[in-house]
């Protein structure tokens, strides 16, 4: 049996000029994830994590404690870029006057109003989504298909391990939600509807055996109080 733990990183730095690095309290909760897995005794034998900045520091800090084991990257992990996201708002702000409306008060409350401008963001994102879901083309960025097979030929990476192997794949939440998504066998209409859910270092357990998925837990943060879980 294969184990799976998909970790999603610590909270990034949202509104600064860098956001793909971990603020300070996405730091923090790495570390809390590291503490827990040492006083667990939950010890991977593989270890992957995405190629931006916020998965591989959240992966370097976690498995500090696993020091003999090398980290890879697999881009299978990685979130779509930063720049997909402003370059989408900007091509459906062309098409959608409500969605252009909304975007540009997102601008204004982003400086004045940063708690505000993160409701608006959500809500900006899940439109953003949808859009390229149903097909929507983004110049510059590939669709949505596209990454979803690439997200999901993960599977094909780590699936011929040999058994009893424990993995720890650090990624972001567009990622884990199709991968989790597509273990348990959710429609592909539904297969975003995890995204808002998943908190910053959160885990999810899927077990793989005899070419059948099955989820342990989702979205799991024991080693977080309350006011220490973020979800961006």
């Amino acid at each position: 049996m294969i184990e799976i733990f998909f970790i999603r990183h610590g909270q990034a730095s949202f509104g600064k000029d860098n956001y793909d690095v971990l603020s300070d309290k996405g730091k923090l909760q790495a570390e809390k994830l590291a503490e827990y897995f040492q006083n667990e005794k939950i010890i991977p034998d593989k270890i992957f994590t995405g190629s931006l900045v916020r998965q591989k520091e959240t992966a370097k800090s976690t498995s500090k404690s696993f020091s003999d084991l090398k980290i890879i990257e697999s881009s299978s992990l990685n979130e779509f870029k930063r720049e997909f996201w402003k370059d989408s708002a900007e091509e459906i702000s062309k098409i959608k006057p409500e969605f252009s409306n909304l975007y540009n008060l997102y601008k204004k409350k982003l400086l004045a109003n940063p708690k505000q401008s993160r409701i608006i963001f959500f809500d900006l994102t899940e439109r953003i989504l949808k859009y390229w879901k149903d097909g929507g083309k983004i110049p510059k960025h590939p669709l949505y298909s596209e990454f979803k097979t690439n997200i999901l030929s993960f599977y094909d990476t780590i699936c011929n391990e040999k058994s009893k192997t424990r993995i720890f794949a650090f990624s972001s939440g567009t990622p884990i939600s199709i991968l989790v998504s597509h273990a348990l066998g959710i429609h592909e209409g539904s297969e975003l509807k995890l995204l808002p859910l998943i908190c910053n270092t959160s885990i999810t357990k899927i077990l793989y055996k005899k070419n059948e998925f099955f989820c342990e837990f989702i979205n799991s943060t024991p080693h977080l109080m309350t006011k220490e879980r973020t979800l961006i």
